[in-house]
């Protein structure tokens, strides 16, 4: 299978392990993980990620790979009449998808998801880069990729295609040459047919999902119709504060940059006074959502609109 993966400077370094010492986040900083009665984690996870991507997944196509395979499995064994069936149900499948969204140039067969977490101090995190840019100057390269290595909170959503430019033909051209008795050529290009499956990967980074879901988690509590109790007025302030942190740790990760965020953080704060002066808040909220959930999609399109090589 061909491995294509899309990687921009947003990846980082995809490395899972044992987060150090000092990434450990401060425990007089809030996080997400910290509030651990609340729903901020719940809907960021790679698995719910990954469903929601699966929703895609084309079912005739995911047939038209699986009849593939049984006909490269009969011709090893040298049975020519099963293989031409399954390849006629495949390209039959196949065709199924073309008339039905011709607009496709990539069907998708297979998805499934890849977590890298880390809950950190984001000035840890930019200590934790200044050091490994030391190193990479001086050239301790081994050294500065340990650094490096877990600086990473995204899910990455790794999808597996039939090129469908290229698949229908390739299976049509395997048939003559069963026909013809060329079996072990007809193996070779079934071979190579099965080669052509391409495998994306997209990378969404989790912070600002949290902090999307840390403003919703403040704005359900201050849209209560009662007035908030201080305990309640100090709920909302730690979610606010997840929020920011969140947004602090997307730049010191690397998935965007301090200016593009400056706008939200003031938007935070002006949520924050009106919370304070008795106000819900309403459309500041829903404000602020609507601008994580764009910048979100916006880094994932940044991801995909990078060229596979």
């Amino acid at each position: 299978m061909k491995n294509v993966f899309l990687t921009t400077a947003l990846c980082g370094v995809l490395a899972l392990g044992v987060v150090p010492a000092g990434l450990a986040a401060s425990p007089d900083q809030p996080t997400a993980a910290s509030i651990s009665n609340t729903n901020v984690n719940k809907d960021v996870t790679a698995k719910k990620l990954t469903e929601e991507a699966r929703d895609h997944l084309i079912d005739d196509a995911i047939a038209a790979l699986e009849k593939t395979n049984q006909a490269l499995t009969a011709l090893q064994k040298q049975d020519k009449e099963t293989a031409l069936s399954a390849l006629a149900e495949a390209i039959g499948k196949l065709e199924l998808v073309t008339s039905a969204k011709p607009e496709l140039a990539f069907a998708p067969i297979k998805i499934q998801g890849r977590l890298y977490d880390l809950f950190a101090d984001p000035k840890v995190v930019d200590e934790t880069r200044r050091q490994a840019v030391d190193l990479l100057r001086a050239g301790h390269v081994p050294e500065a990729r340990a650094l490096l290595a877990n600086l990473a909170s995204e899910v990455v959503i790794e999808t597996t295609s039939i090129p469908l430019g290229l698949y229908p033909d390739a299976i049509k051209d395997v048939v003559p040459l069963i026909t013809d008795n060329k079996v072990d050529e007809a193996i070779t290009a079934l071979q190579a047919t099965l080669d052509t499956l391409v495998v994306t990967d997209v990378v969404i980074p989790l912070p600002i999902l949290r902090a999307e879901a840390a403003i919703k988690e403040a704005q359900s509590l201050a849209g209560r119709e009662k007035a908030l109790s201080r305990a309640e007025m100090g709920k909302v302030n730690d979610f606010l504060d997840v929020a920011q942190q969140q947004l602090r740790l997307t730049v010191a990760l690397g998935y965007t940059d301090r200016g593009s965020l400056k706008d939200l953080h003031k938007s935070i704060e002006r949520v924050r006074q009106q919370v304070k002066d008795g106000r819900k808040g309403g459309k500041s909220f829903a404000d602020i959502v609507k601008r994580l959930q764009s910048k979100s999609a916006a880094e994932q399109q940044h991801v995909n609109a990078v060229s596979a090589s």
